[in-house]
């Protein structure tokens, strides 16, 4: 049936053929966490602000696991206004300016660890078709990259005084990050 169909197109039907340039991956990328961030505002936890589910940061993953290193930096650069806006507009409570780049520095070394090593253990491109790299993908992007990254993120949160507890916000972030990589 696919050779069939590529008769008929003229090209093949194959993600190879997908490729679009880098500033307008970045663009939809960033459009994509904006919006998921925007769902995930409106999942939030009403007292803590903290989303029942965060999609951005598993948007933000896949683009880094699909795009080679040399080009990380374009799009994580890209994440810092895009979250600051999307906090600074639609969350509440409000919050403060240091609180939002604890937010995003989280995101940016959640999706850095997860890529770097699911890079190191699956390779480039992630190849999720069997068991064992299903499973380190769940392991190494889902609870590890993610328990890190919440830890980090609570922990700033509590210098700050955003946070007074340290495990109820760590137990809301991790669940919602686990969810939205998974």
């Amino acid at each position: 049936v696919i050779s069939q169909l590529r008769g008929l197109v003229g090209v093949a039907l194959d993600t190879r053929n997908l490729h679009m340039p880098i500033p307008l991956s970045v663009l939809v990328v960033l459009a994509g966490y904006y919006a998921g961030g925007i769902v995930g505002i409106h999942l939030g936890f009403p007292p803590s602000g903290i989303a029942a589910m965060w999609p951005s940061t598993a948007i933000l993953l896949a683009a880094l696991l699909l795009v080679p290193p040399r080009y990380w930096w374009i799009y994580l650069l890209g994440t810092v206004p895009t979250h600051l806006h999307l906090v600074a507009n639609f969350q509440v409570p409000e919050v403060p300016l240091v609180v939002m780049l604890c937010q995003v520095a989280s995101n940016v070394l959640h999706v850095v660890l997860a890529a770097l090593a699911l890079r190191f253990v699956i390779g480039a491109p992630p190849r999720l078709a069997s068991l064992r790299n299903m499973g380190a993908f769940i392991l190494l992007a889902g609870v590890a990259a993610t328990a890190v990254a919440c830890v980090v993120a609570v922990w700033l949160f509590l210098l700050t005084g955003w946070a007074s507890d340290f495990w109820l916000p760590w137990r809301q972030r991790v669940l919602g990050n686990v969810f939205a990589i998974v």
